[in-house]
């Protein structure tokens, strides 16, 4: 929902954007992920929950994700 596109097309071996999470490349899938957005779009703190909910091993529970600080953070953003 934050970026407006799903992450990936399938968990799989051959999904291009799959490969760079599953093959513990976050620096290549967000620079993916952040093409024609501005720069700064994705967080630290978000960046940082996603990769831990797709993480292929020691993946993210749901009481992990709840106590995350991008999910528990109350600040809400604004149009600026």
């Amino acid at each position: 929902m934050v970026a407006a596109h799903p992450p990936f097309g399938a968990a799989t071996a051959k999904d291009g954007y799959y490969k760079f999470i599953g093959g513990n490349r976050p620096d290549v899938f967000w620079k993916c992920m952040s093409k024609g957005k501005i720069a700064g779009y994705f967080s630290e703190d978000f960046k940082d929950l996603v990769q831990n909910m797709l993480a292929v091993k020691n993946r993210f529970n749901m009481e992990q994700i709840k106590a995350h600080k991008w999910y528990t953070n109350k600040d809400l953003p604004t149009e600026d």
